[in-house]
């Protein structure tokens, strides 16, 4: 076996382990008879005698070798074909030339033998490149050999095919003719050459069953209007056509040649494809799609494969959510239209957001429907369209959807008494406020504060949840709060805020109330006094000089003492927590 190369050695021997084994003991040492029933051409016990000669090896030289761990080696009959991955010498150098030497040198040892004490298997290489390229040159030999044997057999093909086949279809088609066709009685007007039974005319042999439906003889559209452009505006795009592997250039020259420049041969691919580079073109999509209306009318929350056609009206930024399974996500509301209706549409797969931009129309297929619009998600397909017409009524109906008017602003007291869930929007002064606190909402952790509001009419509560409880208010503040709902718990009676709520300060209307004064005091530039209900009122000191002009600063703290006897009428006009002006009664 030392003789051998690698490249020999696969393509001249077959191996077997066990089974083969037991075989060869079975026979005591002898070899098979030539005549044994399962003899293959390749078969590893066949006999070692052969009467035929082998392209390279003599009659005396072995064929049979057996193995210690039982693996028996028997020389083919033929030579197969050596077929292996090619390393190419600008990607891996030693790669390249390892390969080389280990399939073309003999050798048993990797690490010692293919270097031949080199350094570099490039070394190694130059050392016995005339034996590499001996060996190599042989196997080329047999693969060019090969590759014109299956050139031959191609040229057999088309001549059976020209010679059997072809004639066959002749044969058969002059029967047909001779024979002539019988139209139906039914549908023997739609026969393109012959007197139609319906209109008693002839047709013309070209016929254009697109003619029926509206539609233009497309290929033939189009070739006039290639051979109309400039050259400017033509381009033609050439295929190279290239044969891969390790294949002498003279048979890929011979293979190539047996390429037909002929598009029905080649599975439809051009040999030239000429572009046209620039000009309008229409595209038409022949899609089952269902309007807004419709889908909306469907029954049940699961996915429509029909396409919807749709224009984006408005949209929101996007914003985090967190999911029942406490994963945080991203998502992008908008709201989208066609001609009869306007819902609004939730996007939840983020690389679907830039399809969502104001103003543009797309096609979705597999949304998901809900009570009050569409859901995008990652299974839904989303395609860009031409504009979608939307009419003025419903773009205003679709920015309300997304971007709803404030509720109607009502008293405390009305909003109290207002039904459960209904949004109202209220305006007050800040009496009270509670320290933010956190509680629990699908195990996630959400900041929420109290705040009392109050005007003429009544005091109540306003749960402020999430951001709002952030926000820069205090008590004193005159706020306008909108979009809150009545929410009972434990039999109180209170607002909480919304995703729709704002919160704003507003100048507060004037108000004016009569307090009664037990006593008061001057505190440097502020004036204060103690009230009936054990309140205290403090305003500037000058809106008192004001009331009292007759009164010297210095008097004005025994004077209002002197005046509550037992208490004193003040008239008190205020803004929010501000006192702006008074009067003593």
């Amino acid at each position: 076996m030392s003789k051998y190369c690698y490249a020999d050695f696969v393509t001249w021997f077959d191996t077997s382990l066990e089974k083969c084994k037991k075989q060869v003991e079975n026979c005591e040492g002898e070899l098979l008879e030539e005549d044994y029933s399962h003899d293959l051409e390749d078969d590893i016990l066949a006999s070692a005698e052969s009467n035929e000669d082998t392209d390279s090896f003599s009659h005396n030289e072995q064929t049979l070798f057996e193995f210690r761990d039982g693996t028996i080696m028997k020389k083919r009959k033929k030579q197969k074909v050596l077929r292996y991955h090619t390393i190419a010498l600008n990607v891996d150098r030693e790669g390249h030339y390892r390969q080389l030497l280990m399939l073309f040198t003999k050798w048993r040892k990797e690490e010692t033998d293919l270097l031949h004490g080199c350094h570099t298997y490039e070394e190694s290489f130059t050392k016995v490149k005339d034996e590499v390229e001996g060996v190599k040159a042989r196997y080329m030999k047999i693969s060019c050999e090969i590759g014109e044997d299956m050139l031959h057999d191609v040229d057999d093909m088309d001549d059976y095919q020209r010679n059997v086949v072809l004639p066959e279809n002749e044969h058969q088609e002059t029967i047909d003719s001779a024979q002539g066709s019988t139209l139906s009685d039914n549908f023997g007007c739609f026969d393109p050459g012959t007197e139609s039974h319906c209109t008693g005319t002839v047709s013309n042999n070209e016929y254009d069953i697109g003619q029926d439906f509206g539609i233009a003889q497309c290929d033939l559209h189009n070739f006039h209007l290639l051979t109309k452009l400039p050259e400017s505006m033509k381009a033609v795009v050439h295929s190279i056509d290239s044969v891969s592997g390790d294949v002498p250039c003279s048979l890929k020259e011979k293979i190539l040649n047996k390429v037909p420049d002929d598009a029905g041969k080649t599975m439809g691919l051009q040999k030239n494809l000429h572009l046209a580079i620039g000009p309008p073109y229409e595209l038409c999509l022949n899609a089952t799609t269902i309007s807004l209306s419709d889908l909306m009318a469907q029954k049940g929350q699961i996915p429509y494969t029909k396409s919807v056609k749709a224009k984006v009206i408005d949209t929101d930024p996007e914003h985090s959510y967190t999911n029942e399974r406490n994963e945080s996500r991203i998502l992008k509301n908008c709201v989208i239209a066609d001609e009869g209706k306007a819902v609004l549409c939730v996007v939840y797969d983020q690389t679907k957001f830039p399809r969502f931009k104001e103003g543009s129309s797309v096609i979705l297929r597999n949304v998901i429907k809900k009570p009050d619009g569409v859901a995008v998600t990652s299974n839904t397909k989303v395609f860009p369209c031409a504009e979608v017409s939307v009419p003025e009524h419903i773009v205003n109906q679709a920015k309300n959807l997304l971007h709803p008017p404030p509720a109607p602003t009502k008293t405390v007291s009305e909003a109290l008494n207002s039904p459960p869930k209904e949004r109202v929007s209220i305006k007050g002064t800040i009496t009270q406020e509670e320290a933010t606190r956190q509680v629990f909402v699908r195990e996630e952790r959400v900041n929420v504060k109290n705040i009392y509001i109050e005007d003429a009419t009544s005091k109540c509560k306003v749960a402020l949840w999430r951001s709002f409880a952030e926000k820069d208010i205090r008590p004193g503040d005159y706020v306008h709060i909108t979009d809150v709902v009545i929410n009972t718990f434990r039999n109180e009676v209170s607002l909480t805020t919304t995703s729709k709520t704002k919160i704003t300060k507003t100048d507060c209307p004037p108000e004016v109330k009569v307090k009664q004064a037990v006593s008061g005091c001057v505190d440097g530039e502020n004036m204060t006094f103690l009230l009936e209900d054990d309140t205290i009122l403090t305003m500037p000191l000058e809106l008192v000089e004001v009331a009292l002009p007759n009164v010297e600063k210095e008097e004005i703290e025994s004077y209002v003492i002197s005046r509550c006897n037992p208490m004193l009428s003040i008239r008190c006009t205020s803004k929010g927590s501000s006192v702006i002006s008074i009067e003593f009664l």
